[in-house]
C-alpha cells in the first residue's frame, strides 16, 4: 500500500519570548510584535497548526548539527508552507497564485477531492536543506493529517522544492524542474539521514494503522484494499497517495463511510447509556417495591 499523503497542512506557532528575573518577567516590544506576527498568521492558517520543536528528527535519530537538513527555524520559509498547505486545503487559487511559481498546474479536482477527507494538518514540521543553487531550498514537510471521521491522524512526509523569484519573494516550485535539479533531489531523497526520516515516518504510520481499526478500514479504502504500508515511497509519493486521483465522487463515498463508522460508534454509545440509565431505574424501582414491602 502507498504510504502517501496530501500535502496537506496549517501551522500553529506561538512564540513569545520572555526573560524572567527572580519574580520579575520582562518581554521586550519586538519579541511582542513577533508574536502577534506569529498569533495573526496562525489565525488566518486554521487548517494548519505547526509544531515548534524538531520532534521528528529526534524520532529519526538524525543529529541535526552534523546533517545538511535540518529544522528550519525561519519565519519566511514557514510562512510559505503553511499558506500553501491551508491554500491547497481550502481550494483558495487566488492565494496560492501569489506563492507558488505556475498555479495553472495545480489540479483542482484533486484539490476539492482533498478537501472533503483532509480537516487539518497537525504536528506540521519544516525539514530543508540548501537546494541545487542559492537561493532554493529542498523541503521535507512531515505531518500528521487529520480525517473527517476518523480519530487517529495519519503521519506523512512530502518534498517541496522552494526557488526565489525575480523580485526576491519565496515560491513552491510547480513549474517544470530542471533535469539538474531533478537529479540533486533524487540524490537527496537517497541520503543517509532522509531515509531514517522516511523510515521513522513509515514505522509511525503502521503504529497508527494497528493500533485504530477504525483507520485501517480507511486507508485500505483510499489505497485499493490493502492497508500496507509501501516502504520504498518517496516523499512526494507520501503526499499525494491518499487522494491521488481520486474524484469528489469517490472521496463522498470515503467520507460518508467515515462518518457513518463515527455515527455508529455514537449510536452505540448512547446505546449503553440508555441501557445502564434503564437498568439504573429498574433498580430504584425494585428498591422502593422492597422497601414498601417490608414496612407492610
Amino acid at each position: 500500500m502507498k504510504f502517501k499523503y496530501k500535502k496537506i497542512i496549517l501551522m500553529i506557532t506561538m512564540c513569545t519570548m520572555c526573560i524572567g528575573m527572580v519574580t520579575i518577567s520582562l518581554t521586550s516590544p519586538s519579541k511582542n510584535n513577533a508574536a502577534k506576527k506569529e498569533q495573526e498568521q496562525t489565525d488566518a492558517n486554521k487548517f494548519v497548526v505547526m509544531n515548534t520543536g524538531a520532534k521528528i528528527l529526534k524520532e529519526a535519530g538524525v543529529d541535526e548539527k552534523k546533517s545538511k537538513i535540518k529544522k528550519d527555524a525561519t519565519t519566511e520559509v514557514n510562512e510559505l508552507i503553511m499558506n500553501y498547505l491551508n491554500g491547497m486545503l481550502t481550494c483558495d487559487l487566488q492565494s496560492l497564485s501569489k506563492i507558488v511559481t505556475n498555479v495553472d498546474n495545480i489540479d483542482v479536482e484533486e484539490m476539492q477531492a482533498k478537501r472533503s477527507l483532509i480537516e487539518q494538518y497537525q504536528n506540521v514540521e519544516c525539514l530543508i536543506m540548501d537546494g541545487y543553487t542559492k537561493g532554493e531550498y529542498l523541503a521535507y514537510v512531515y505531518s500528521e493529517l487529520k480525517f473527517t471521521g476518523i480519530d487517529t491522524a495519519a503521519p506523512g512526509l512530502n518534498r517541496l522544492y522552494i526557488v526565489t523569484d525575480k523580485d526576491g519573494n519565496l515560491k513552491i516550485e510547480l513549474s517544470l524542474i530542471k533535469q539538474e535539479v531533478q537529479e540533486f533531489i533524487a540524490k537527496a531523497d537517497e541520503c543517509e539521514n532522509v531515509k531514517k526520516i522516511i523510515d521513522t515516518v513509515n514505522y509511525k504510520l503502521e503504529e497508527a494503522i494497528n493500533n485504530d481499526p477504525k483507520f485501517r478500514a480507511f486507508y485500505a479504502k483510499l489505497n485499493g484494499g490493502s492497508d500496507e504500508v509501501d516502504k520504498e515511497a518517496m516523499p512526494d509519493d507520501t503526499e499525494n497517495a491518499q487522494t491521488e486521483g481520486l474524484t469528489e465522487q469517490q472521496t463522498d463515498g470515503v467520507s460518508e463511510s467515515a462518518t457513518q463508522q463515527q455515527a455508529e460508534g455514537e449510536s452505540e454509545n448512547t446505546t449503553v447509556q440508555q441501557s445502564e440509565a434503564e437498568s439504573e431505574t429498574q433498580s430504584e424501582q425494585q428498591t422502593e417495591e422492597n422497601v414498601t414491602q417490608s414496612e407492610q
